[in-house]
């Protein structure tokens, strides 16, 4: 990679932020996107956070140089272009997808509405907001069944 080349993230987890930065070191600048209305933040640490231990702050990163916000809601590999939510378009000459992975909720009769949300008082646990919720639930005497034994439901 040169430094001319237009390199574009698309991630703003642990694997997105430390690829930017590490080719901003480079010589190489990398476009940053992320959803999140947040700092980019180690997310491992959420649970750290939903226990007390941490605030959001303790487990934030520092992003790179060029950090956008938004949701991508297109990319023509064609024209090499990624469109987002508000219609902007970026264009790049390197793609990277670090986007993850999405909470799985099992297929549960009852578990969602009509409208296809979770209920009151039922929870996904993958993102900040969904920490900063579960915090705002979670009470002394109150009882909770965590449904999940990935990294983050088996330290919830």
């Amino acid at each position: 990679m040169t430094s001319n080349e237009r390199v574009v993230v698309i991630g703003t987890g642990l694997a997105g932020v430390r690829l930017a930065r590490r080719l901003g070191e480079l010589g190489t600048p990398a476009s940053l996107i992320g959803e999140e209305e947040h700092r980019p933040y180690n997310r491992v640490l959420l649970a750290e956070v939903l226990a007390g231990r941490y605030s959001p702050e303790v487990i934030a990163l520092p992003a790179p140089a060029e950090l956008r916000r938004g949701r991508v809601t297109g990319i023509d590999r064609a024209e090499r272009t990624v469109t987002c939510a508000d219609g902007s378009v970026i264009a790049y000459d390197r793609l990277v997808l670090a986007t993850g992975s999405n909470p799985v909720l099992p297929p549960l009769r009852g578990l969602f509405t009509e409208d296809h949300q979770l209920p009151e008082g039922v929870h996904a646990f993958r993102t900040m907001d969904d920490c900063l919720g579960l915090s705002k639930a979670v009470r002394p005497g109150v009882k909770a069944v965590v449904i999940g034994g990935g990294l983050l439901g088996v330290s919830a």
